[in-house]
């Protein structure tokens, strides 16, 4: 377990996070659904008392074992099916012998004070546990960004967003510094094997990192460009298929813009096929490239790889 400080401006929930702890629910009484005035939302009020069962992150006064009653509001739309963010317990199905996983953010250490909101930050369910428990490990390891990268990269194919957007937090700004250490995220993004949630959650982070650049280092926007395209030939990355060919790519290469910032011959090697598959992917799904944005980009042997 470590005391380290939150940094409240990470990416990653486990370090923005002072207190990471495992509660359950002990009792729950459940309130009516009522109308919220003046919003098309319902509202209730649950009473829940909840047990202390493991402390992860944190000083908690209670010991495990002890528990804190507690009141929360929870709002919805009347069904089961939740739209948008109404707070930290509306996002909870609670029932007895539930476990929680609990993200918190407070400079107080009373079990019932740190479980309300805005102090709770986040509840989850145990199947984080695996991702916070490596997290805190490596909190505790003096590795550099490379030898973070490799140490957590096979770890990938199992783990989720958590451990992946601890990795970019300890390792991001270094790689948008660096092209060789840029290139290690990007070939767990390629990687067939690495969970959907963790390629999603890199391939994200670069993007959006590098669309904060004043100037985006050239070689970094070819490497993410290239595992995008790549990313389009994998079965494994289907879900995010629409997004790449729609909206990442044609931003990131300048297609909306009128003519490419990037060639297409600046971004593939030469006689590795990944470009003519992706064309040929593209032709067969002309729903991900309905303007041909893609198609031409891909078929234009004028550019020279710089922009104008």
């Amino acid at each position: 377990m470590t005391d380290r400080q939150p940094d409240r401006d990470s990416p990653s929930e486990v370090r923005r996070s002072s207190h990471l702890f495992v509660a359950d629910v002990w009792e729950c009484r459940l309130g009516d659904w009522a109308p919220l005035p003046d919003s098309p939302l319902v509202t209730r009020f649950v009473e829940l008392s909840l047990g202390l069962e493991q402390v992860l992150k944190g000083r908690i006064d209670q010991i495990c074992g002890e528990s804190a009653t507690i009141c929360v509001q929870q709002r919805g739309t009347g069904s089961r099916r939740v739209a948008d963010d109404y707070g930290v317990w509306s996002k909870v199905d609670v029932r007895r012998g539930q476990r929680l996983v609990a993200f918190c953010d407070s400079t107080s250490s009373d079990l019932a004070e740190l479980l309300q909101p805005p102090r709770c930050l986040h509840l989850a369910t145990p199947d984080v546990l695996p991702d916070l428990r490596t997290c805190l490990d490596l909190e505790g390891r003096p590795l550099s960004p490379a030898e973070l990268v490799t140490r957590v990269s096979p770890l990938l194919a199992w783990r989720g967003g958590i451990l992946a957007r601890y990795l970019w937090a300890r390792a991001g700004e270094a790689a948008l510094a660096d092209p060789s250490l840029f290139a290690l995220p990007m070939q767990i993004v390629e990687r067939p094997k690495t969970s959907a949630e963790a390629r999603e959650v890199l391939t994200l982070a670069a993007y959006e990192a590098l669309s904060l650049c004043e100037t985006p280092p050239r070689e970094q926007v070819l490497q993410l460009a290239r595992s995008m395209l790549i990313m389009l030939t994998l079965p494994e990355a289907q879900a995010m298929h629409e997004n790449l060919a729609r909206v990442y790519l044609p931003n990131l290469l300048g297609l909306g813009r009128g003519r490419a910032e990037l060639a297409a011959s600046a971004v593939f090697t030469e006689g590795s096929g990944t470009r003519a598959r992706i064309h040929e992917l593209l032709a067969a799904r002309p729903d991900l490239d309905a303007q041909g944005l893609l198609i031409r980009w891909l078929a234009d042997e004028r550019a020279d790889g710089t922009s104008e």
